[in-house]
């Protein structure tokens, strides 16, 4: 079972940002946030990462230069992000829609029983 979705954004003054994390004792350090800027950056695009770190695997979706958003699952390092980006993509789509005002929070509980039933 995944550790726990992330979502981040990026502050041209103070870099990467903690937006929230579900649940609340998943950990990613400032470290990894800055790896997934650089990746998705490089891109220049929307669209889905993944890598290693340490011990956890990363899988990550950029909602482009408009929302500006960065949706980050933290698996385990057994757990195979490919199993992942499918319902990654359904469950960022769904955050973008509602991010206006960060309408996406209170929907974080359902989305997580989405991702860990990969619905």
């Amino acid at each position: 079972m995944p550790h726990g979705l992330v979502i981040m954004e990026w502050n041209v003054r103070s870099g990467a940002e903690l937006v929230i994390k579900y649940p609340e004792k998943v950990l990613l350090d400032q470290r990894v946030m800055l790896r997934i800027y650089d990746i998705h950056e490089y891109a220049s695009k929307e669209g889905i990462t993944a890598f290693t770190d340490d011990n956890v695997n990363i899988i990550s979706y950029y909602s482009g230069p408009k929302e500006k958003l960065y949706i980050i699952l933290v698996l385990t390092i057994l757990e195979d992000p490919d199993d992942y980006v499918e319902i990654l993509e359904k469950v960022s789509q769904i955050i973008i829609k509602n991010a206006k005002d960060y309408q996406f929070m209170k929907l974080l509980p359902g989305l997580w029983e989405k991702i860990i039933k990969k619905e």
